[in-house]
């Protein structure tokens, strides 16, 4: 790794965007190494299509839980006491506010609405943040009567999105923590599914830890974090052979008259896991930047991955990623660690989420320019502006929740079941055997005089 001198310069007070007012009350506060730029605002819709699997073929088919937990056969008709449907919302960072007051869900079983109760929980049982600062919409709805499995589940939510400058001469001069890292950031190092297990538990085989001592020399603390962050996401960039799609796509025919779906429906996210990736040097394009918060928390940085989807792609004609996942098109990812000032005489901006923007850099051979320049990418994005944050998590973090993702075949010809961000908990039970579409909608909304918060002095 690289040396960097010891002088600890003050953080540089970046000036005020004043035009630019956080969409929400979780909005991050100015950061003194992030300036946000040009900014978009979204609206974002997902569409989750269920639909019952022939008897015949139920026994073929697993949830992501326990197929052999639930009795039901999905073709015939059931009795719900109470249901509870869980969707992921991001927070804030750099690149983005979530207006979580916005979050909407809107549940049909059988064509019929159902009349649901929607909350945010963004805290646990003791008040504190979840896992990652993240947070979930809680739809809950029932009792119903004499329903099939087939159902439409939509969720909702506005974000804005910004582009990123990063003062990473200044942001180096942040030492390591002496003390502990905020609840936020120290959340991110709790076990998280495809980070430290999969759906069959913890991995076994993982060389994460052994990539990050030969990549570091054995001590990521021996320079400054974002120098060590830095060097690990370069040569990871340089090194992993991504292949595939991001994607399971949809297996039925690609029209949306016969998927039931807009652009781009698919079946679950493809991932290998952090593990496995490690152990191999290769997987999924997912799996790059799963790999690299893993090696990141195994160095002492907290990290987490964004799961986005690319506004760019709601403009297509066609359903490009049936076939094809590009960078700028459909479902994407990227990872932000945690940079904490323990100097910043202000608690509220003394923590900041560093964007990394890792198939960006790799795509573009950012890795191989001189690590003493800014890479594009590293903290510094024109593309976040167009990508809209989902969530942190593939599947609902300490959730008893199930969820329908597609399944891939692996080399042993055992196939594996995949996720696909929301869940469900029906009481007394859950299908075990359901097949889904999960389909994205991106519209920029125009602001109107109804919005509950609009840019100072900005007309409707």
């Amino acid at each position: 790794m690289p040396s960097l001198s010891a002088e600890r310069r003050g953080p540089l007070l970046l000036a005020a965007l004043a035009a630019l007012l956080p969409m929400s009350a979780n909005a991050q506060p100015e950061s003194p190494y992030i300036t946000r730029g040009e900014s978009k605002r979204w609206v974002l819709q997902a569409t989750v299509s269920l639909s019952s699997i022939p008897t015949a073929n139920a026994d073929r088919s697993a949830s992501l839980n326990d197929p052999q937990t639930s009795d039901i056969k999905t073709s015939q008709r059931f009795d719900i006491e109470q249901g509870t449907v869980f969707w992921p919302l991001a927070g804030s960072a750099g690149s983005y506010d979530v207006d979580r007051r916005s979050a909407t869900t809107e549940i049909r079983f059988d064509g019929s609405e159902v009349p649901v109760s929607v909350s945010v929980f963004e805290r646990d049982t003791s008040g504190h943040p979840l896992h990652s600062g993240g947070a979930y919409t809680q739809a809950s709805f029932g009792p119903i009567e004499n329903v099939t499995a087939k159902s439409v589940l939509r969720f909702s939510v506005r974000a804005e999105t910004f582009q990123t400058v990063f003062d990473e001469a200044a942001a180096r001069e942040v030492p390591w923590p002496q003390g502990d890292w905020p609840r936020e950031a120290a959340s991110a190092f709790e076990p998280v599914m495809f980070l430290d297990g999969g759906f069959d538990g913890p991995y076994r085989d993982s060389k994460v830890a052994e990539t990050v001592r030969r990549l570091t020399g054995g001590d990521p603390r021996s320079q400054p974090p974002v120098v060590t962050a830095k060097w690990i996401a370069g040569e990871l960039a340089k090194t992993f052979r991504p292949s595939g799609q991001i994607v399971v796509p949809d297996a039925r025919p690609g029209t949306p008259r016969v998927s039931g779906q807009s652009v781009g429906a698919i079946q679950a996210f493809n991932v290998t896991g952090a593990g496995p990736a490690s152990q191999r040097g290769r997987g999924s394009p997912l799996d790059l930047p799963l790999l690299l918060a893993a090696c990141y928390r195994e160095a002492g940085l907290p990290a987490r991955v964004v799961i986005g989807y690319s506004a760019d792609a709601a403009n297509r004609a066609t359903e490009a990623f049936r076939r094809s996942d590009k960078a700028e098109t459909g479902p994407y990812a990227w990872v932000e660690f945690a940079l904490y000032d323990e100097q910043q005489p202000n608690p509220a901006m003394a923590l900041t989420w560093v964007p990394v923007d890792i198939l960006y850099m790799r795509a573009n051979n950012v890795g191989r320019r001189p690590f003493d320049q800014p890479w594009e990418g590293f903290g510094t994005s024109e593309q976040l502006v167009d990508i809209v944050p989902v969530g942190y998590h593939l599947h609902p973090h300490n959730l008893a929740a199930t969820s329908y993702g597609g399944s891939i075949q692996v080399r042993n010809r055992r196939r594996e079941p995949m996720p696909s961000l929301w869940g469900w908990n029906l009481v007394p039970e859950t299908p075990a055997a359901v097949t889904q579409t999960l389909a994205f909608d991106v519209t920029s909304p125009s602001v109107t005089a109804s919005d509950p918060e609009r840019r100072a002095g900005e007309r409707p």
